[in-house]
């Protein structure tokens, strides 16, 4: 007896169609999450002494950023008497003892404590940790007054996560490689996440020109009263000079941070890291906002140092290098 194959009614069709189209989703998901894994932390390559020199002098950057901002602060949060704007812990915490006697100054010597046995490699795991809570502590005292700075954001964030790199990993290398992965991740997201912000406040219309000579003679009357002189550099005379042109720098710049995830590809990278870099010298032309910390934040972890330093040694005298080398397979 001839059999024709079943057909599948249409809710049956429908039905399959939408799990194939799911399966293929979390197939392109998977696969998107090995390669940027791949990109940013490579587990399974083989480690150089380059690359170990890099990452210690990143690692002795962020120490000596987070010291010398918690001694800054020590300082300053002496001088105040209540707290105005609770942040971070201090919302559920009262830090108003950090105000009293030299309470910050205590909390800023047992930060350069922790830090330093950190990265001597003197359980780790705990002075990290412990060195996160302690810069913690001290930002949400100084900053409890109303306004913040950025500049601390970046060593902040970096100190977090190498205390979370020393307590997940027990090898060595997978450390360096989790800390560096996860810097660069969030260095790259911070970026995407300002060009949101800026569009999510303000809409499309944030690239209008006329926002810029705005921002531009309200800075000047800071420059103003700082140094005695009213003037505009060339950057700010040819944005002032025209609605248009002033509309391209900010749409320049906008899209500079929207492509900031591109820093966690290698091929891109370096790239990438100078249009930041340019972006941070554009503002300070522009309005005399210099994000310094940042620019040294990004020459270090967004230029493939470890492949350079891997050419000098070979280049040079290699026994040179051979102290260097030691200390950094040592202590990194």
């Amino acid at each position: 007896m001839l059999q024709f194959p079943q057909v599948r009614n249409g809710a049956e069709f429908s039905k399959c169609t939408r799990a194939k189209k799911r399966g293929e989703i979390m197939n392109w998901v998977r696969r998107s999450a090995s390669r940027l894994g791949l990109e940013l932390f490579d587990f399974e390559s083989v480690e150089t002494p380059g690359e170990r020199i890099h990452f210690k002098t990143f690692e002795l950057f962020v120490a000596v950023q987070a010291v010398v901002w918690s001694w800054v602060w020590a300082g300053q949060i002496q001088q105040f008497e209540a707290v105005v704007r609770p942040r971070g812990m201090a919302e559920y915490v009262d830090v108003t003892f950090m105000f009293e006697g030299g309470t910050s100054v205590a909390n800023a010597c047992v930060l350069t404590v922790c830090l330093l046995l950190g990265n001597l490699r003197i359980l780790p795991q705990v002075f990290y940790v412990l060195a996160a809570a302690s810069l913690h502590l001290q930002y949400v005292a100084r900053f409890s007054q109303g306004s913040v700075i950025h500049l601390a954001h970046m060593a902040g964030t970096s100190v977090v996560l190498l205390a979370i790199a020393m307590t997940l990993f027990r090898e060595p290398v997978l450390r360096r490689r989790f800390a560096l992965g996860s810097i660069l991740f969030f260095t790259g997201w911070s970026y995407v996440m300002a060009a949101i912000a800026k569009l999510a406040v303000t809409g499309p219309l944030w690239v209008d020109g006329r926002h810029l000579w705005s921002w531009i003679r309200m800075k000047s009357v800071d420059t103003f009263s700082e140094t005695g002189v009213l003037g505009y550099n060339s950057l700010q005379e040819l944005a002032l000079s025209s609605v248009v042109i002033s509309t391209m720098i900010l749409c320049v710049g906008l899209l500079t941070e929207a492509v900031g995830f591109l820093l966690w590809f290698r091929r891109v990278r370096p790239w990438v890291t100078l249009a930041c870099i340019g972006l941070h010298l554009g503002i300070y032309l522009s309005m005399n906002i210099l994000f310094h910390t940042f620019i040294y934040h990004l020459l270090l972890i967004g230029l493939p140092w470890g492949r350079w330093i891997d050419r000098w040694i070979r280049r040079t005298r290699p026994d040179a290098w051979r102290p260097i080398i030691r200390v950094a397979e040592t202590l990194a």
